[in-house]
């Protein structure tokens, strides 16, 4: 865990060496924040959904999937769980992944968020057997409600976020101005007896 200087947030690096089983199996990061009757917003690719948001009929409603952050607020505190590594999350359990979809933990836990990092429990296209070593990252900020730090775009997730996640930046490569620049040029040439001749 790290207290960075001048930041209102931890940062938490969990660190696995996952062995190989054919055991089915899962695991999840637990995250158990101290609100009551929360909303919950969760980035999506190109918008916000959340608890008081529509969604897709008959999609999963146990399991979330984030771009890179979700936050839950209630009527005293904000707070906001920030990744780039994990992007399934579950709320206040841990639900088995068959229909119909039934808590495996003996009481809800309405603050917690589940961060799911790893599974072999779907007959799909996941491998039998896992096995990894990987470092999970982790941002948490959290804020009293009265300071606004979260709203309609919460902001605080987003500033969390954006301290520890930093998109591409395109630059634009301009050729220097020349006269008399060749209708075409070569940048490689491959001669091979298998493949022939290409440039």
């Amino acid at each position: 865990m790290h207290l960075p200087h001048d930041a209102a947030r931890v940062d938490v690096e969990n660190r696995i060496d996952k062995t190989a089983t054919l055991t089915k199996e899962s695991a999840f990061f637990a995250f158990p924040f101290a609100l009551d009757n929360s909303v919950v917003h969760t980035e999506a690719t190109g918008g916000i959904l959340g608890t008081v948001r529509e969604t897709v009929p008959g999609s999963a409603t146990h399991m979330r999937a984030i771009r890179r952050w979700i936050s839950l607020s209630d009527d005293t505190h904000h707070a906001a769980l920030a990744t780039a590594g994990a992007p399934l999350v579950q709320l206040g359990g841990i639900v088995i992944p068959y229909a119909p979809y039934p808590q495996s933990l003996p009481q809800e836990e309405p603050g917690t968020v589940f961060s799911w990092m790893h599974s072999n429990i779907w007959d799909t296209n996941f491998p039998a057997q896992q096995a990894f070593h990987h470092t999970f990252r982790y941002s948490i900020a959290i804020t009293e409600a009265d300071e606004k730090a979260a709203g309609p775009i919460d902001r605080l997730a987003a500033r969390t976020t954006a301290l520890t996640s930093h998109p591409l930046v395109p630059v634009r490569a301009r050729a220097e101005t020349r006269a008399g620049l060749p209708a075409q040029t070569r940048f490689l040439t491959l001669d091979h007896p298998r493949y022939g001749s290409w440039a």
